[in-house]
This record gives C-alpha cells, structure tokens and sequence, in this order.
C-alpha cells in the first residue's frame, strides 16, 4: 500500500489515506509513540470487533484489522474521494443542502443508536462529504488522548457537558449535543434557533430524547425514515431499505387536525339544519327538553334556562386514533423518561389543536379524562 494523503488528527491515532491495488482505502493506526503500548492496541482490536459488522451508508465502513510495514496494526476502512466538512462549509450552498447533510448525519447516529452505540466525538473533523453526490460519510471512532495530548477547543465545543465530566453514562442525547453543534457550525438561518437550543441544553433531559424527535422537528412534516435491510449488492455487502419508520409528532397532529375539522363541520352543519327548521319543530323538540329534563336541571325548570348537555361526539371519531398513535408511542419508547416526553408532547400538541378549533371547557375536560384514562390503561399493561 502506498500513502495518498494524511487526515487531520489531534490524538493518539493518526488517519492516512492508502492506494491498495486499484482503489483507496483509510488507515486507522497509532502514532509512532503509542504502538507499542498493549492497553492501545487493545482498545484498537476492541473497537473493531464491535464495530465491523456496521453497514450504513453514511458511516465508512471497516473492512479488516491489519499489520502494516509503516503504520503497525490498523483498522482498513472504505473510502471515497470527499472533502472534510470543514471545506464543504466554505462553499457556496443553500439551505436544502445543508439540510440534506444534517439529516444524513442524523441517520448515521440514529443507525449507531439502535445499535446500542453512541458515537460521543461527533464533530466537522470525523465528517466527510462526497465530492459526487454530497454524501455524508463518518469516522466512526473516539479520538483518544493521552499524555501530554490535549483535546483541541474547536474540537472541545462539540462534546456533551456529561461527556466531559464523564459523571454520567452517555446516551444518544450526547450526540444529539453535539448534532446541534454541527448545525451551528454549517451557519443555519435563525429559524433553526429553537432547533438547535433543545439539542445544544445543557441539561441533557431537556433536549430531544432521540433522533425521531430530532427529525420531527427539524422537517416540521411526517416523513418516511429511511433504514434498512439486508440484501446482496455487486460488492457482496449489505444494501439498504426501509425496515422501521419514525414517528413523526407534527404529521400525526397534522391527522387529527383533519379529524377535528370534520367534527367541527358537522356540528356546524347540524347547527345550520336546526336554524332552518320549522318553528313547530323547534318548539316541539323544547317542549320534550323540558318535559325530561337531565339530572343537572330541577324539574320545573324551563327549556329557556336550561344548560345544554355536552356534546363529545367528536370523542367517537378522534379517540381511535388517539389510541393507536398512543400504542405506537408506547411501543417505540426508549426507557420511561422518553416515553414520558413523548406522551406529554403528544397530549399538548394535539390539546392546543382542539383549542385552535373551537372546543369548549367542558368538552376540553372530556378529552383530557379520555386521554388520561388510556394512557392510565396502557401504564398499567
């Protein structure tokens, strides 16, 4: 193998770009002063065998842990010809680009985490861009440091405050900080700024729990989540599709926006048909309101003074689905603290969409003990 190119590295290893017969690869390999270290080589050997089995792609993939005359053991990944994203960010591109890179991002971290893996050096050095198609690419290792070595600031700015510390087990929500890092970096317009305030909180229960959230938020729409499933392509690899879709919390609002304005429309249709009935209908249909009067009304009292009773029709069409977007929920959730978000964000978005329709107090409390019953139910399951 011949050497092409060094990548930047700031750590105990050192990243070069290697011609292997007719095509390039990366080696992943200590610095000349840590190679003969065994609690190296081992985090070496450990890191390969956890990852190799990763095939996404949008992360480089590893291909072979290998002895090499110059560098000693190294990891060998794929590569591509990119450019970091440091040089894509000095070019000129729109917003749709850049959120395409973001969103890319997103899926690599969001494939690491359903391996129960996360990334926790996420940062523009480890990401990549192609320079046909402008496809993400990440290295998938932690730069380590030792000795006098010290992590660079504009590397530091990037890490999760748990991370720092390392008070805490890390989770995706480390990543997510350092997502929301990444988002600042690619110069983003202000309209993002909620985005990327919940990622980058320094209370790490209060950023997105997970990537749907992160998604759903960032593409304002219900979106169909590209992920994957096995298959033979021309190189004997792994190819993907989709295999589990996200929810999306704004496109299931969207849903019920559609529900409730059907029962909005009915009622008002119903209203219409009533104004144009015939007066002798309409003093029939009171003569009987009076004649039976409801439990909350004394008899004697006439139909003119007395409170309509609560209409929760809207309950039989809205419910169902309330039901079956909470059984999806409650059978994606991550642990009880996303579970719970999920549930709470759930509720008010879909409350303040009753409200914006006009629903009243009495039918809003209806709503809220539906809600809170089911809910109740499937804690309990």
């Amino acid at each position: 193998m011949t050497e092409v190119n060094a990548l930047k590295s700031t750590g105990i290893y050192e990243l070069k770009v290697l011609k292997e017969a007719n095509h390039e690869v990366i080696a992943l390999g200590m610095k000349s002063a840590y190679r003969d270290r065994p609690q190296y080589k081992k985090v070496l050997d450990n890191d390969f065998a956890r990852y190799k089995e990763f095939d996404h792609p949008n992360i480089f993939k590893y291909v072979e842990l290998k002895e090499t005359e110059n560098l000693g053991t190294c990891i060998i990944m794929e590569w591509e010809d990119c450019r970091p994203l440091s040089d894509y960010v000095a070019e000129s591109h729109s917003e749709e680009e850049k959120k395409a890179i973001i969103n890319q991002i997103a899926e690599a971290l969001d494939y690491m985490h359903g391996r129960r893996c996360v990334h926790t050096a996420l940062s523009p050095s480890v990401i990549f861009v192609t320079t046909k198609g402008d496809n993400v690419k990440i290295l998938n290792f932690r730069q380590r440091y030792a000795d006098g070595l010290k992590q660079p600031m504009d590397t530091l700015k990037f890490v999760a405050p748990e991370a720092k510390d390392g008070t805490v087990t890390l989770d995706a929500r480390a990543d997510i900080f350092s997502l929301g890092q990444v988002i600042k970096y690619l110069n983003m317009p202000l309209s993002y700024r909620p985005v990327i305030d919940e990622c980058c909180s320094f209370g790490r229960n209060e950023r997105f729990p997970d990537i749907d959230a992160f998604l759903s938020a960032l593409n304002h729409q219900k979106r169909s989540r590209a992920d994957y499933h096995e298959g033979s392509n021309t190189g004997g690899g792994i190819q993907f599709g989709n295999k589990r879709k996200g929810l999306a919390l704004v496109g299931v609002i969207a849903a019920l926006v559609v529900l409730t304005a059907i029962w909005i429309f009915r009622q008002r249709s119903q209203a219409d048909d009533a104004a144009n009935a015939p007066q002798t209908e309409q003093v029939e249909n009171i003569d009987a309101n009076a004649a039976n009067p409801t439990d909350s009304q004394s008899v004697g009292t006439n139909a003119a003074n007395a409170t309509p009773t609560t209409d929760v029709s809207f309950l039989d069409e809205l419910m169902p689905q309330v039901k079956t977007d909470l059984d999806g929920i409650y059978a994606k959730a991550k642990g009880k603290k996303s579970l719970n978000k999920k549930v709470a964000n759930y509720y008010k978005g879909l409350r303040k969409v009753l409200l914006q329709r006009g629903l009243n107090d009495d039918q809003l409390q209806a709503f809220d003990k539906a809600f809170g019953e089911y809910n109740a139910q499937k804690k309990a399951e």
